[in-house]
């Protein structure tokens, strides 16, 4: 099976992923509505997609498969971004060496409390017991915005996620490497990982909302906001401090 069946394949299976858990914090009614609706790629995932396709397969990227819906002009600016993101990645020793002997597209498989879980690895080692997530990105390579990158995407999730599964099917808790490339020139690459208090405290979380999940998939009830709330959705604002005062003259 080529890395493209690989992934079909995964995304029609049955299992929870990781992905679908991160809506939860709006609510249980945004994940379901997200779970079951189109997935539209926007033009940053695109990227990312495209990154690595080309990496992996770059005579057969499909790439209006993943920019489906995009005018001309945005395919070729998402296109000449993947590929410059793509270059500095084969060009960066230390990503080169990271992801050496990796396999890729490898999805996984398991079970926790008989809910069904998955994970698609971008790029897995099982004799160095490592996985390598590629994240394209337009912030800087600054160590306070790749934390507010990762804190924003829930990319802790995602890290804590993919350990379980890999743990669950290998008998060994893998190294998790996250390798950022920016989505436009220099194309600076950095590796992060992330620290044990982090991923504990990712682990408590994912755990928490897998609950959630499961509770309203068996219940067949997924409440929004409102009916999350202790006072059923009933809430009395006071004014902000940064709320606009007009003067006279001002």
């Amino acid at each position: 099976m080529d890395y493209h069946d690989r992934e079909a394949a995964y995304r029609a299976a049955e299992g929870l992923n990781q992905s679908a858990l991160k809506p939860l914090r709006k609510s249980p009614l945004h994940a379901w509505h997200e779970a079951n609706s189109e997935r539209k790629t926007s033009p940053a995932m695109a990227v990312g997609t495209l990154t690595e396709r080309l990496l992996v397969v770059p005579d057969d990227v499909r790439a209006d498969e993943v920019m489906e819906g995009f005018t001309p002009a945005a395919k070729v600016k998402a296109l000449e971004a993947a590929r410059g993101a793509a270059a500095a990645v084969r060009a960066s020793a230390k990503a080169k060496a990271m992801r050496s002997g990796c396999e890729y597209g490898i999805p996984c498989y398991w079970e926790v409390g008989g809910q069904r879980r998955k994970a698609l690895f971008d790029a897995v080692d099982t004799v160095r017991h490592r996985i390598v997530d590629l994240k394209t990105t337009s912030v800087d390579m600054t160590r306070g915005s790749l934390q507010r990158q990762v804190a924003t995407y829930d990319y802790a999730i995602q890290a804590a996620w993919y350990m379980q599964g890999y743990a669950a099917v290998h008998g060994v808790v893998p190294e998790f490497w996250f390798l950022f490339v920016e989505s436009a020139a220099p194309h600076a690459v950095v590796a992060v990982q992330l620290d044990a208090d982090w991923l504990a405290h990712a682990t408590d979380e994912m755990e928490t909302m897998a609950a959630v999940w499961q509770q309203c998939s068996e219940a067949g009830v997924w409440p929004g906001p409102a009916e999350m709330m202790a006072d059923s959705g009933k809430l009395t604002l006071s004014r902000p401090t940064w709320a606009p005062t007009y003067t006279v003259g001002e």
